[in-house]
């Protein structure tokens, strides 16, 4: 159909298979995603864990004990790339070699998973400190939190104090850049994490 990156990945499938062509999925969607269940496990978790970071993530935030090592794996095998510089001091950061990756590895973890996850990124970012540069990022992991926590009926539990400093730090910062819209989304985020 004229699609480089179905072409790219298909490639990529058949340098991973045992030398039989692999079948032919029909959408760049299904072949990313049987690229990503023929990884090991742990290398599957890993490329969830980083989506649910974003497009570029850092190996102490995807907390892999090895992480470096399989990152690099992951580099060979043209899933993830290593950016020249790092906007986290001290640590590399990687990104997925293309957005819609990192969107079939995120569709994969199970939504009751997700939540978890998005708390566990938001951690890491306040753990970095400077939570003003940080504001919006903070915020977006924690209004996927929030939206996906609706959506399976559960509460936030003990993190709903971070999450509302974080939804308003993040209000006050985009209503600061004018961005009244995102200003708005976070407040209305905030106000629903306030006790009644």
């Amino acid at each position: 159909g004229g699609n480089p990156l179905y072409a790219e990945q298909y490639v990529e499938a058949l340098g991973e298979s045992d030398g039989s062509p692999p079948g032919l999925p029909d959408t760049v969607r299904a072949i990313l995603a049987a690229r990503l269940d023929g990884l090991a496990a742990e290398d599957r978790h890993l490329l969830q864990d980083a989506a649910v970071v974003g497009q570029v993530f850092w190996p102490s935030v995807v907390a892999a004990e090895d992480g470096v090592e399989r990152l690099r794996a992951l580099e060979r095998r043209q899933l993830v790339r290593r950016s020249r510089r790092s906007s986290v001091a001290g640590e590399p950061e990687y990104g997925f070699v293309h957005a819609l990756l990192r969107d079939v590895a995120y569709e994969q973890i199970p939504r009751a998973q997700r939540m978890d996850k998005h708390i566990a990124a938001a951690g890491w970012i306040e753990a970095l400190g400077r939570p003003e540069d940080h504001a919006e990022l903070l915020g977006h992991h924690y209004q996927q939190a929030l939206a996906l926590a609706r959506a399976a009926g559960r509460d936030l539990g003990p993190v709903v104090p971070q999450a509302r400093a974080a939804l308003a730090l993040a209000g006050d910062r985009a209503r600061a850049l004018y961005a009244f819209a995102a200003a708005e989304r976070f407040y209305s985020d905030a106000v629903t994490l306030w006790p009644q």
